[in-house]
């Protein structure tokens, strides 16, 4: 029973850290911020985390099975998301020296990436506030849409916008995989 508390707890701080991603993101966009602020963002985004990771140690402690078996999706989550976060960051950084560099044109396709890969923080925030209410598994084809939705490559002229951003989308691509997998089956109780 406390393994669900857990669980609960460290998806709902998984989606409040995903928030914070977004809008550091949406922040930098702007371009219109100092770096401290960015920062300063990131360092919420991180305290966010640890949430996610003293949950998940609960969720560790709370049950004789490991919790790679019991519950892959929880023990993988957090990792995934300090990937996420960490990305983000680096992206925010390239995005506050793009507009120095960039033409109009290449600021107009960073903004339909954008727009994209916004689609992708919104519906893992949404799979993680319903795993923090109960279980659902059964998310592959939901997750499998939105993956396809995602921007392929950034074709931005700028080379460090894209491959900054190609790490981001691949993540990103990771942690919507890892939330659409149906982990109904591997919840249930091994028997041998």
């Amino acid at each position: 029973m406390l393994h669900e508390q857990a669980r609960r707890d460290a998806f709902r701080n998984a989606a409040l850290t995903v928030r914070q991603i977004v809008a550091m993101l949406q922040k930098a966009r702007t371009g219109h911020v100092e770096w401290s602020v960015i920062q300063d963002m990131n360092d919420e985004c991180a305290a966010s985390l640890r949430k996610v990771q003293a949950a998940l140690e609960e969720a560790r402690r709370e049950h004789w099975r490991p919790l790679d078996e019991r519950d892959p999706m929880l023990a993988r989550l957090p990792a995934r998301i300090r990937q996420l976060q960490m990305d983000a960051l680096v992206v925010a950084r390239a995005i506050l020296v793009l507009p120095q560099s960039a033409t109009v044109e290449e600021l107009e396709h960073a903004a339909s990436v954008r727009a994209g890969m916004l689609r992708g923080f919104q519906w893992i925030i949404q799979r993680c506030e319903s795993e923090a209410v109960a279980r659902t598994g059964d998310e592959y084809r939901i997750a499998a849409e939105v993956m396809a939705a995602l921007p392929v490559e950034n074709d931005t002229t700028d080379p460090i916008i894209r491959f900054v951003v190609g790490i981001l989308l691949t993540d990103l691509r990771q942690l919507i995989q890892l939330l659409g997998e149906d982990d109904a089956e591997r919840t249930s109780p091994v028997t041998r």
